[in-house]
């Protein structure tokens, strides 16, 4: 498995919920499995997003996408530069 982690701050987290979720059919378009967005407790505004893909090369073209670059922009109000990784999974644990 594939997995596109992305982070980044957000000026206004409400903003950014409905960018991502009107971006959900692109991304599963793009071969999207799923994943979850999660914040940090002491700074809300600073978000991290875990997507999950069956091929690397097609979470490579999503995180390389102009779209993807766009869409970040706007549900960030220009907050800050996201960061973006496309990653394998190489160990997982039950505990």
């Amino acid at each position: 498995m594939a997995y596109v982690l992305i982070h980044h701050a957000v000026a206004r987290y409400e903003e950014f919920e409905v960018v991502f979720n009107d971006d959900e059919a692109r991304r599963r378009r793009m071969g999207s499995l799923g994943g979850s967005v999660f914040r940090d407790f002491e700074d809300p505004s600073d978000v991290f997003i875990v997507l999950e893909w069956s091929d690397t090369g097609r979470a490579k073209e999503f995180a390389a996408a102009y779209e993807l670059q766009e869409a970040m922009k706007w549900a960030t109000s220009g907050a800050d530069r996201p960061e973006v990784w496309v990653v394998d999974k190489s160990l997982e644990a039950d505990a």
